[in-house]
């Protein structure tokens, strides 16, 4: 019986042959840690990983000074943004549509360091937030405004670019979760305006399961603290 397949907003189905196939070479000609020996495999294996880092920051039209950080997925990329800006005592908003990669982050840190969050509402009719609404739930403790892209249950686009303009006349830091329209639709991330991009790498990037990126505008990463520590540096206090 022929598969028919229905699920594209959980995971990408098929991928492309490029992608197996580039997997395949990896596993079986490469396979060595990147940056982790001089030998000629780990030397390919950096390169392998420095050139899809930069293909990535061409893909978002990131800046200069931007970060391309490799994660697990989506939902890491979103707790490594969320855990490593927010502080105990601080403010978030969001929204009603936004997913449980987000909620739950934020009823963690409540429950165990007193940070507190607002979910906005969106427009009944059109599903998408106001950015009045969103200036209006601005406290002086918000830090952080998170905010997906487009919806996975009615896939309505939010104005990210007034949303930004908001944030940053408040000073306050957005992150887009992209989980949704990353591969779909174009995005420039310096154009945008946003802080942090959070996307996984298997839905709309058709790359492989286990794969995530998180794009760091230049200059915000010195206010984020680390969420995991070891595994690299030639020092080990580093």
């Amino acid at each position: 019986m022929q598969r028919r397949y229905f699920d594209n907003s959980a995971t990408s189905y098929p991928k492309p042959p490029e992608v197996a196939a580039a997997v395949q070479d990896y596993f079986a000609r490469v396979h060595a840690s990147a940056g982790r020996g001089a030998y000629r495999e780990a030397v390919e294996s950096r390169a392998i990983l420095d050139a899809a880092r930069a293909a990535v920051h061409r893909l978002f039209d990131c800046g200069p000074d931007d970060h391309v950080v490799f994660t697990f997925n989506g939902t890491d990329s979103l707790n490594l943004a969320i855990k490593g800006l927010v502080r105990p005592g601080d403010h978030v908003v969001t929204t009603v549509l936004d997913h449980n990669s987000v909620l739950r982050p934020l009823t963690a840190l409540a429950a165990q360091h007193g940070v507190r969050w607002t979910a906005v509402p969106v427009d009944p009719q059109t599903t998408r937030l106001d950015p009045a609404a969103l200036a209006a739930a601005l406290e002086p403790q918000t830090r952080l405004v998170a905010v997906n892209h487009a919806s996975n249950v009615t896939g309505v686009l939010q104005p990210l670019t007034e949303i930004a303009a908001v944030c940053r006349r408040r000073g306050v830091r957005l992150l887009v979760d992209a989980a949704q329209s990353a591969g779909h639709l174009p995005i420039g991330f310096a154009e945008l305006g946003a802080d942090l991009l959070a996307c996984p790498g298997h839905k709309g990037l058709l790359g492989p399961l286990g794969t995530g990126v998180l794009l760091i505008r230049g200059g915000v990463e010195r206010e984020l603290r680390t969420v995991r520590e070891g595994g690299t540096g030639s020092w080990s206090e580093e």
